[in-house]
């Protein structure tokens, strides 16, 4: 089998336990009395995974391009969310955008030509970046 679910399993198997997961999640919360504490909470959690959900089955449907599509995206989510928490400057949010978008891409190259592309090194060296601000301790935001 692929690395990737093939688009008629998708079709057949996996959308529609998704599509009764989601229906019976909305019902549910639908249903829940005013009082509940957390009904605008739930609300929001469900439909958060009523946008979610169709992005991953479309790029399970896409296919590896796909895959790394949404892993692009979601590394820079990830990375806005990051930056804006530790208050990163301009050289760091570019830094890890780049490795949020180049690592996914390295990943597709690596399953077609696995000889010359080897993601272990890049993490290597990603880590080994890293490493002098966090053995240092340095607090200090953004350095």
């Amino acid at each position: 089998m692929n690395a990737y679910i093939a688009n008629e399993d998708v079709l057949t198997r996996v959308v529609p336990v998704v599509a009764g997961a989601l229906a019976v999640g909305g019902v549910a919360v639908a249903a829940l009395p005013a009082r509940v504490g957390m009904r605008r909470e739930l609300r929001r959690r469900w439909c958060t995974w009523a946008v979610a959900a169709p992005l991953f089955l479309g790029a399970l449907c896409m296919g590896p391009f796909g895959g790394a599509l949404l892993a692009v995206m979601l590394g820079l989510v990830a990375v806005a969310e990051y930056a804006r928490m530790v208050r990163l400057g301009r050289g760091e949010r570019v830094v890890l955008s780049t490795a949020a978008v180049l690592v996914p891409l390295l990943g597709i190259l690596s399953d077609v030509a696995p000889r010359v592309f080897d993601l272990r090194l890049v993490a290597l060296l990603l880590v080994a970046g890293a490493l002098p601000a966090l053995l240092s301790g340095d607090t200090r935001p953004g350095r």
